[in-house]
């Protein structure tokens, strides 16, 4: 099935009285090209598949296919019907300039239209098609094949758009709005008045919209539609299934996605002197070895960690472990709409859930369905495969019930299981009587505070009333555009057209569009005093010693029983987080470095010998059970932290005996990647320089760090257990 396209004809005015404007002001036809340049834009960033064709009229040369020595002269078509190119669109930027001569609006029309009829004859796909006029019709029009053109349009069934123009003012201030970012129309606050030739086209534009049911727009009205770049629209397919409520009641349905995530295409890697050059990857992989052998990709298989072991698993394990399901959209039972909360809701999408088109059947049956979920407050849990390739999920239908559109529909959204959820705990706030602790007491507001924070909402609702008494949204989101999206799109289309400038800043609409409104930012200013004032803040200072004569002199102070006030111990010295902390008695893989240092700290035993007994096992464990590199780096900070205790405490033998130890198991057991790391690091061993109780010299030390030691890696088949050992290990 070919997809659905429209055919668009955009007919560009480039006569004298396109190219007139005040001092100071931009041209129509400036702005009709920006205007035009945003369309192609919109077009192509959205991966469009309709065909845009360019027709200048007023253009020194003739191009069109109705020419001949008398008529439709000075009218070329500058691009034939095709999609969207950035050729296209660099020809729209650069390439057009204003002539001298005057040409028929009309005449463009009627060859835009013989146009759009020639190029979409016999060729699928093509929906619907449309000329857009970019002209201030004050050029010479002959109307005497007014009535011609016109049943023409509506037989060939052709929408015309005018822009540019204002049929039902005289003078369009209006028009001269400025735009958003720097481009559409200009600042002026006044055009000229309109020539009884304006006028007079004008009415004719007038007479041939009513005819065809077309629209006339003026430059501001169109950048507000065009201020905006477009993703890719995607072509609604339905997902369909049964609703399985029983064995012998099932619901032929069809579900649409309703909300997913607008992505843009990643960057790819190109060649920088060359783009469209293609560039081809090759990957290989090696093992660890010293001569780095290349394995072939037949040759592998996954495999996943068990604990400190690697289980491998074949193509066809995994195959065999995927779990097979039928589709389906199975009911698994109702629930209260309590039970369901939003922070429950899951996946990228939300779809709606509607009967099969075309089946009266199971549309009364769904019908009746969502009717009796909505009156019972009720929600239906079902579990659904989307292929039977696929995972099964399980999922909720909400009941949707519009009665002023007549419409009826689930919404479905996917749920977590157990292990998706996050459980924590925390401490109630003091919101209501119930919820009041002694802990928490002192942390409840006061009804003023409530108030004022009330207040402070209220100050600040995007939905307000306007005179009539009609709500009015701000920052709707059918309104609201992704802003990473728009300025990717912004910067492309500037990179594309000059690879050497800077990229411009971001534009001012999108720039307002993420900054609260000024309604907003002036009803809630006073509101915010109140909230300053209702909820002080002041600075804690600290508290500080004084400087008395005994602290001076270092006098001691006795107490009444001639003890030195020294030995005593003094809760105000007692820090709060020195009572809660925990006193550390092993080294964990959390956070070993800081275990090591609070054992080392610890006053009522010297623990030194225990602790670094407890580091030099946790940095052989962190270095061997590690998954690649995964635990390299806290490996390294443990010997790190390791080494220097060794120089503050002078005990460097036990250290350097480590090390030597180390570095040969680092060779035997393929770990040369740690070892690669400690040199980067210069974790050598402790020298004389740096220690008096070391024996290794300043040459042996260097030594250590560029010595390899011959790898002896010797293959032992592993030790076969039986079922029994097994068990009793787990």
């Amino acid at each position: 099935m070919a997809s659905e396209k429209e055919a668009i004809a955009i007919v560009l005015d480039v006569g004298p009285s396109m190219d007139s404007a005040a001092e100071g002001d931009r041209t129509k036809l400036q702005e009709s090209i920006d205007c035009i340049h945003m369309i192609l834009q919109r077009k192509l960033f959205s991966e469009s598949k309709d065909e845009v064709s360019l027709i200048l009229i007023g253009s020194d040369e003739t191009a069109n296919e109705l020419a001949d020595d008398d008529s439709y002269n000075n009218i070329s078509v500058a691009r034939p019907l095709a999609t969207v190119t950035w050729p296209f669109l660099e020809f729209v930027q650069n390439d057009i300039s204003p002539t001298d001569n005057e040409t028929d609006f009309l005449d463009g029309i009627v060859v835009a239209a013989d146009h759009l009829r020639s190029q979409t004859m016999g060729k699928r796909g093509f929906v619907s098609s449309k000329i857009i006029l970019f002209s201030d019709l004050a050029g010479p029009v002959a109307d005497n094949q007014l009535d011609a053109i016109t049943k023409s349009l509506k037989s060939a069934d052709i929408a015309l758009n005018v822009i540019g123009v204002d049929p039902d003012e005289d003078e369009s201030d209006e028009d001269r709005k400025p735009p958003q970012g720097g481009a559409g129309p200009s600042t002026a606050p006044h055009r000229k008045p309109k020539t009884p030739q304006q006028k007079l086209g004008e009415k004719i534009v007038n007479h041939i919209l009513e005819a065809v049911d077309g629209e006339c727009y003026t430059f501001s009205e169109t950048w507000e539609f065009l201020s905006n770049y477009q993703s890719k629209s995607v072509r609604p397919t339905a997902w369909k299934c049964q609703l399985d409520i029983a064995e012998n009641v099932k619901i032929p349905i069809n579900a649409y996605i309703r909300v997913k995530e607008a992505k843009s295409k990643g960057f790819k890697t190109v060649y920088a002197k060359d783009p469209e050059s293609t560039i081809i990857r090759e990957s290989t992989h090696h093992l660890n070895d010293e001569e780095e052998t290349e394995v072939e990709r037949k040759d592998m298989v996954q495999g996943h960690r068990y604990g400190s072991t690697l289980v491998p698993f074949s193509d066809e394990d995994l195959q065999a472990m995927k779990f097979r399901s039928e589709k389906c959209f199975q009911v698994l039972g109702f629930t209260s709409r309590e039970n369901v909360n939003r922070y429950m809701f899951m996946g990228d999408s939300t779809m709606i859930v509607h009967p099969e088109k075309g089946d009266e059947v199971a549309a009364a049956a769904l019908s009746s369905l969502i009717k009796a979920c909505q009156q019972m407050n009720k929600v239906v849990i079902v579990r659904r495969c989307y292929s039977a390739s696929s995972s099964p999920k399980i999922g909720v239908l909400e009941p949707d019930i519009d009665e002023k559109k007549n419409r009826e529909r689930f919404f479905y959204h996917d749920l977590p299981f157990a292990e998706d959820v996050r459980r924590f705990t925390m401490s109630t706030l003091p919101y209501s009587e119930e919820t009041i602790t002694d802990y928490n007491d002192k942390f409840k507001p006061s009804d003023d505070q409530l108030d004022v924070v009330d207040g402070l909402i209220d100050s600040m609702m995007l939905v307000v009333k306007d005179e009539d008494g009609e709500k009015i949204e701000e920052k709707k989101p059918k309104n609201l555009f992704n802003p990473y999206l728009q300025r990717l799109y912004h910067c492309l289309n500037h990179r594309a057209n000059d690879t050497t400038e800077a990229l411009p800043g971001p534009s001012d609409r999108l720039v307002e569009s993420l900054e609260m409104s000024e309604r907003v930012k002036e009803a809630s200013n006073n509101q915010l005093k109140k909230v300053k004032e209702t909820f002080p803040l002041k600075r804690v200072a600290k508290a500080k010693g004084k400087d008395t004569a005994d602290n001076v002199f270092n006098i001691e102070e006795k107490d009444a029983e001639g003890e030195s006030s020294e030995k005593k111990p003094r809760m105000d010295d007692v820090e709060l987080s020195d009572l809660q902390k925990e006193k550390v008695d092993k080294i964990g893989t959390v956070t070993p470095v800081e275990d090591f240092l609070a054992i080392l700290s610890q006053k009522d035993r010297d623990r030194y010998d225990e602790a670094c007994e407890m580091i030099r096992e946790r940095i052989i464990q962190l270095v061997f059970d590690s998954f690649g590199s995964q635990l390299f780096s806290k490996a390294i900070d443990c010997l790190r932290a390791y080494r220097a205790q060794t120089l503050k405490h002078s005990e460097p033998r036990d250290f350097n005996k480590f090390l030597f130890s180390l570095k040969e198991s680092l060779f035997q057991k393929n770990k040369k990647a740690f070892w690669k790391l400690m040199i980067e690091e210069k974790l050598g061993l402790v020298t004389k320089l740096e220690s008096e109780e070391s024996s290794v010299t300043k040459a042996e030390g260097d030594d250590f760090l560029t010595e390899v030691v011959e790898e002896k890696i010797k293959e032992e088949a592993p030790p076969k257990e039986d079922a029994d050992e097994l068990l009793d290990m787990m």
